[in-house]
């Protein structure tokens, strides 16, 4: 017998292959574990809470916001900012139709239309 004659080509790409795939099936073992632990831990621990007032707003900008007061914006950015501060009476839906958001129903408006009267706001701002 010959001991330095190498195997067949074919032999070595089935063998290279088989542990190819035993390696991944060890792999994917462990990752399908790593899984289920994580999302077992973030259904165990992802109790919403209730908001709470006050605190700090931290925020990465490029610029320095001069107001949060809605009168006196006059940047996207600060526009940007105090919308995801402070909610509108109106928005729009998807297909650009307005909706209530702190008002209950959609204003009274007067004859000569420079008058809108929102009379009834949302329960939860009555307080």
């Amino acid at each position: 017998m010959n001991w330095n004659r190498k195997q067949p080509r074919k032999r070595r790409r089935i063998k290279s292959f088989l542990s190819f795939f035993s390696f991944c099936r060890k792999v994917s073992g462990g990752l399908v574990f790593l899984f289920l632990a994580c999302f077992i831990q973030a259904i165990s621990t992802n109790t919403p809470e209730m908001p709470k007032r006050g605190g700090t707003l931290r925020l990465a900008a490029e610029l320095d916001y001069h107001s949060l007061d809605p009168a006196l914006i006059y940047t996207y950015d600060e526009g940007m900012l105090a919308y995801l501060v402070f909610n509108p009476l109106l928005d729009l839906d998807r297909q650009g139709r307005l909706i209530p958001v702190l008002a209950k129903k959609l204003p009274e408006i007067s004859p000569d239309r420079l008058t809108y009267t929102f009379e009834h706001l949302q329960c939860w701002l009555e307080r």
